[in-house]
């Protein structure tokens, strides 16, 4: 049991929490939960008694919509394979966003958005029946898959995952077990050894930054004071970058 996910609403007043739990202060909150952030107070009009069916790994925020990742594939009863996009105010399953068919494959394990797009993370291939090797872009509104970024080849690799994802103004730097990147020219690929930058729009690896040496073990938490920020910092079991 535990937290896994925090996002703090623009107005600063309400705190979403998602993880692997069942309840908040005595009261039913699957796995996601939105509660005053003064007063710790539980929100009963956003989290029901039902929610999603197994735990959040991550949660992204915009002024309008609150987007969840995870191992769940269900929500309130519908429909939300690993995926998906809520109301702020009532919970409510946004089903232009989140199909009932499609969606991730596998596990999502981290999300950032950036103007109209929100990038994913985690252990899956395919997105929607499309290959997206455990990094998608997709739609805000739509959930449609951006196809010039995400390319039918990416972090490849057999038994890896994206751990962690942030975002600049001009940039996406990405965490996680990986040891290679799709090639910017889609032939073959190049070294990403368990950090990478790659462009907001083509996805093509940054080889200045990305290099064949890099950190020697997983890396699972990057941060950005903002988006123009000079400074990455980057956690994770590495001893040696």
């Amino acid at each position: 049991l535990g937290v896994y996910a925090l996002a703090l609403s623009t107005d600063g007043k309400s705190l979403y929490v998602g993880g692997n739990f069942s309840s908040y202060q005595g009261e039913a909150a699957n796995y996601l939960a939105k509660i005053d952030s003064k007063t710790g107070a539980l929100d009963q009009t956003f989290t029901q008694t039902t929610g999603p069916d197994n735990p959040v790994n991550a949660l992204a925020l915009t002024s309008s919509a609150l987007y969840i990742g995870g191992t769940f594939t269900k929500y309130r009863g519908s429909t939300a394979n690993y995926l998906a996009k809520v109301g702020l105010t009532d919970g409510a399953l946004d089903t232009t966003f989140t199909l009932s068919t499609g969606g991730a494959d596998n596990v999502v394990n981290t999300l950032v958005v950036s103007s109209s797009a929100l990038y994913v993370g985690g252990t899956f291939t395919t997105y929607r029946g499309t290959a997206s090797q455990r990094l998608a872009k997709v739609d805000l509104s739509s959930g449609n898959l951006d196809t010039t970024f995400t390319k039918t080849t990416g972090f490849s690799e057999n038994n890896i995952t994206i751990s962690a994802l942030a975002v600049s103004s001009t940039a996406l730097y990405v965490g996680g077990n990986f040891t290679v990147y799709r090639n910017n020219a889609n032939n073959g690929t190049l070294p990403a050894e368990r950090l990478a930058k790659v462009d907001l729009s083509l996805g093509n690896l940054d080889t200045t930054f990305t290099t064949n040496t890099g950190m020697e073990s997983d890396v699972y938490a990057l941060s950005l004071l903002s988006s123009t920020s000079s400074s990455l910092h980057v956690g994770g079991k590495f001893t040696f970058y």
